[in-house]
């Protein structure tokens, strides 16, 4: 039968109990509870890390996006230089080839007139003598310079 008054073995029950309650305490409940701190510690630790890591990420890539802007205009700056001075080179270019044809056609054109009125006195020349030949055949005496 069940007693329910409690016996001499009741000492030894709270002697045990108390003893199993200081093992599990000190031998499991204790590192583990050490163990679950320190994941708990290093977890927040690397979330923390992980953040101060993402603002300078984003820091850093604002910085660079700044720097390519900069960049950019920077550089359409100096294409837009290069245009204007190549236009600049080329208006130039294209003044003095206009120039430089204007001479040499000044040149060509008083070439021209030198050589028609050469050419012109010649043919007067050859025009007087061919008349002079020409009316000494027909009239029968010599005209030439030596008659003259």
């Amino acid at each position: 039968m069940i007693e329910l008054i409690p016996d001499s073995t009741i000492f030894y029950q709270w002697g045990i109990f108390i003893a199993s309650i200081l093992v599990l305490n000190f031998g499991v409940f204790q590192p583990a509870l050490k163990i679950i701190q320190a994941r708990r510690v290093a977890t927040v630790g690397d979330e923390a890390e992980a953040e101060r890591y993402e603002n300078k990420i984003v820091e850093l890539s604002e910085r660079i996006d700044e720097s390519l802007e900069g960049a950019r205009r920077e550089g359409q700056e100096i294409i837009q230089q290069l245009r204007q001075a190549a236009e600049t080179a080329s208006t130039e270019t294209i003044r003095l080839a206009r120039e430089n044809m204007e001479t040499q056609l000044k040149q060509v054109r008083s070439q021209l007139e030198q050589q028609s009125k050469e050419v012109e006195l010649q043919l007067k020349q050859h025009a007087q003598e061919m008349a002079a030949d020409l009316s000494s055949r027909v009239s029968g005496r010599h005209l030439g310079k030596e008659a003259s």
